[in-house]
C-alpha cells in the first residue's frame, strides 16, 4: 500500500541522467521511495494511496548534506561581524566559548539543524571543537536523536595553541580526549539504525600537537570512522601549523599519517600545487564553505583546481557565527546587498547596480550633486528618513529591506516598515521642501530598536522584463532639491495585460508610501490609454486618504494624478514622459 503520493511537482532526480520531472510525482511507503515518475502516470499506478499532496510546482530534491558545521555558534550570529579568521578565534569565539554548557549545546544544535532542515538539509556534520566542561557532546548528539537528521558527530579538541589565541579552559589533556572518546564512540556510534555516527575533529593543526592528532587517527580508524580538519583556511593557519609543526597543509597531514579517504579537509583556501597533488594521492576530501570564506574574507578555494585533480569537493555552511545563516540553498543571487558605508557615487559607478536595479542607479543620478553624492551613503539616506529623498521611492518600489543590527542581534526589516510618520519633515516656502533633522533619528522617524544602526540595505534584482522610470520635480535644477519625484515599475504579462505596477511618490506625505499590487485597478488589464486618467485619480486618492495628506499638499494633490498618468503611459505604452528617465 502507497502511503504518500507526491504529484504536480518539479522532481530534482540527481539519477545519472541528471533528468528533472517539470510534472513529476513520487510515491512513497513506509521510509522508502517507490517510484518517481510522471504525474498522470503515478496517479493511474497508484490510485488508492492513503494521501495525495499536490505540490503546485514546488520543488522535490534530494536531501543536502552539510559537510561542516559549529552547531553551538547559532548562539553566537552576528558577534564575529568584520573580523578576519584569527581575530574573530582570538577576541569573540574561543572566549565565549568558555562559558558553554550541555543544555547550552542543545539547544544552539536545535536552532542550527532546524533551519537546516528548513532548507531541505538532512544530513549533518557537525564540528564540536571546544569543551570547557563535560557533556557538551552529549548535548549535540542528544539534538540530533530528537530531530531525527542523518548526523555525524565530529568530537573536537584542543591541546595547545595559547600563543595562536586558544584559551585554556577550553583546551584538554590527551588522555582526557581519549577517554571521552571512547565513551562517545561505544555510546553513539552507528546508533539510531546507523543515522548517528562519531568521527574525531581537531580544531586545527596548529592548536593540536602532533601526539593528539596521531591518536585521534588511530582511534578513528580502530572504528572505521573518519577524521575532519581545518587545512590551509589562511595565510594565519598555514603560518600558525608551520611554526608549532615544522609543516603545513596536506605536507603536516602526511607527516602525521593522517592519510586516507576518510579523511575531510575543511575550507583549503590556499592549497598549494603539492597540497593538490597530495590530496589527490591520498584520496583526501574536501569541505567547501564559500559564505564562511566570505564572511571572514579568508580568500577563495580553488575548487576548480581541485576538481582537476580529481579531488571530491563537497558544501558546508559552517558555524553560524561565519555565516549568520545555516541555510543550505539561500540565495544571494536575486538580490544586491549594499553595505552601509557605501556612497552614492560608488553606487552609480557599480555595474551591477545599473544593470540588475536600474530604478535605483536612475535614483542615485538624481540625488542632489556630485559633492554631495561623493559623500552621501545609501544607508545614510534611508536613515535621514526624509519622504523626499530621492533613493527612498526606488527602494520602496524594488521591494528592498534593511539589515539593522543592534545589542539583541541581528534582523532584516522591510523598508515598508521602517518609517513612522513624520509631518515635521515637510515644510513648504512655495514650492521648496526644507527637511527636518532629529539628533535622534533612529528613535524620532525610524522604527529601529535603541542601539540598532543599519548594517546593509538589501535591493531585490529587477525582473528583465519589468519597465521602470524615476521622475524628479524640483524648483532649483542646481541644488537638486526635490519637491516630488517618483519612482514606478510594471510589467505586461504573455497576455498583454498589467502583470505588475508599483508607484511611490516622494516628498507628497509624511511617510513614504508605495502603491502595492494588490490594491491596483489595472492589475489584469488591457493597458488602455484612455482609462489611465481615471486609474491614476484612484491611485492618488488611495494614497492620499491613507495617508491623510497634509493641508498644505494642495498643489501636489493636483499634480500627483497627472506624473502617475504620464507614468503609466510611458511604461506600457511607450510614450516618452518628458523629464523622466526610463
Amino acid at each position: 500500500m502507497t502511503d504518500l503520493l507526491l504529484t504536480n511537482a518539479v522532481m530534482i532526480t540527481v539519477d545519472p541522467q541528471r533528468r528533472i520531472l517539470y510534472n513529476g510525482a513520487m510515491a512513497v511507503s513506509g521510509d522508502r521511495i517507490q517510484a518517481v515518475g510522471d504525474s498522470a502516470e503515478l496517479l493511474r499506478q497508484y490510485p488508492d494511496a492513503k494521501r495525495i499532496i499536490d505540490c503546485g510546482q514546488k520543488l522535490v530534491f534530494p536531501g543536502f548534506i552539510n559537510t561542516h558545521n559549529h552547531l553551538f555558534q547559532t548562539l553566537l550570529k552576528g558577534l564575529g561581524d568584520d573580523m578576519v579568521l584569527k581575530d574573530w578565534l582570538r577576541t569573540m569565539t574561543f572566549p565565549a566559548a568558555r562559558f558553554l554548557e550541555p543544555e547550552d549545546c542543545w539547544g544552539g544544535a536545535m536552532l542550527g539543524i532546524l533551519e537546516g532542515i528548513h532548507s531541505g538539509m538532512t544530513t549533518e556534520v557537525d564540528y564540536m571543537y571546544p569543551h570547557a566542561r563535560p557533556g557538551l557532546s552529549d548535548g549535540v548528539l542528544r539534538a540530533y536523536r530528537d530531530t531525527k537528521i542523518r548526523g555525524i558527530f565530529g568530537r573536537g579538541c584542543m591541546d595547545t595553541g595559547e600563543a595562536f589565541g586558544v584559551v585554556p579552559e577550553i583546551m584538554q589533556d590527551q588522555k582526557t580526549v581519549e577517554r571521552d572518546l571512547v565513551r562517545i564512540f561505544e555510546t553513539y556510534h552507528n546508533t539510531e539504525n546507523g543515522r548517528i555516527q562519531v568521527w574525531t575533529a581537531p580544531a586545527a593543526l596548529w592548536s593540536n600537537t602532533e601526539s593528539m592528532l596521531r591518536m585521534l587517527y588511530e582511534i578513528s580508524n580502530s572504528y572505521h570512522a573518519g577524521l575532519t580538519v581545518h587545512v590551509s583556511e589562511t595565510p594565519f593557519d598555514r603560518a600558525a601549523t608551520q611554526t608549532l609543526h615544522g609543516c603545513c597543509g596536506v605536507d603536516c597531514l602526511e607527516k602525521m599519517g593522517i592519510t586516507g579517504p576518510n579523511v575531510l579537509m575543511v575550507h583549503c583556501v590556499y592549497l598549494s600545487e603539492s597540497d593538490l597533488r597530495k590530496a589527490e594521492e591520498y584520496s583526501l576530501k574536501v569541505s567547501h564553505n564559500p559564505v564562511s570564506n566570505m564572511y571572514l574574507a579568508s580568500g577563495v578555494a580553488p575548487v576548480g583546481e581541485m576538481l582537476k585533480h580529481g579531488i571530491t569537493v563537497s558544501l558546508g555552511v559552517d558555524g553560524a557565527a561565519s555565516n549568520n545563516g545555516q541555510d543550505m540553498i539561500r540565495d544571494e543571487g536575486g538580490r544586491l546587498s549594499v553595505g552601509a558605508a557605501v556612497t552614492l557615487t560608488e553606487l552609480l559607478n557599480s555595474r551591477a547596480v545599473r544593470d540588475t536595479a536600474s530604478l535605483l542607479w536612475q535614483s542615485a543620478s538624481h540625488a542632489a550633486n556630485r559633492q554631495v553624492r561623493n559623500r552621501a551613503t545609501l544607508a545614510g539616506n534611508l536613515a535621514n528618513a526624509c519622504p523626499a529623498s530621492d533613493c527612498i521611492p526606488a527602494l520602496m518600489v524594488l521591494g528592498a529591506s534593511v539589515t539593522a543590527q543592534g545589542p539583541e542581534g541581528r534582523r532584516e526589516i522591510p523598508l515598508r516598515e521602517l518609517f513612522r510618520s513624520c509631518e515635521a519633515c515637510l515644510r513648504h516656502a512655495g514650492m521648496q521642501v526644507r527637511t527636518c533633522y532629529f539628533l535622534e533619528t533612529a528613535t524620532k522617524k525610524l522604527t529601529l530598536r535603541p542601539g540598532e544602526l543599519i548594517v546593509s540595505v538589501e535591493v531585490p534584482k529587477q525582473p528583465t522584463e519589468e519597465r521602470s522610470l524615476f521622475y524628479k520635480l524640483t524648483e532649483n535644477q542646481s541644488a537638486g532639491m526635490a519637491v516630488l519625484n517618483f519612482a514606478m515599475a510594471g510589467s505586461l504579462g504573455p497576455d498583454g495585460r498589467v502583470a505588475t505596477f508599483r508607484v511611490c511618490p516622494g516628498g507628497a506625505f509624511p511617510r513614504p508610501r508605495c502603491f502595492p499590487e494588490e490594491e491596483n485597478p489595472l492589475i489584469g488589464q488591457l493597458p488602455e490609454q484612455a482609462r489611465f486618467a481615471e486609474i491614476a485619480g484612484e491611485i492618488a486618492r488611495a494614497l492620499g486618504e491613507e495617508e491623510q495628506t497634509l493641508a498644505d499638499y494642495g498643489y501636489k494633490s493636483r499634480v500627483l494624478p497627472e506624473i502617475i498618468h504620464d507614468g503609466m503611459a510611458q511604461i506600457f505604452c511607450g510614450i516618452p514622459m518628458e523629464g523622466a528617465e526610463a
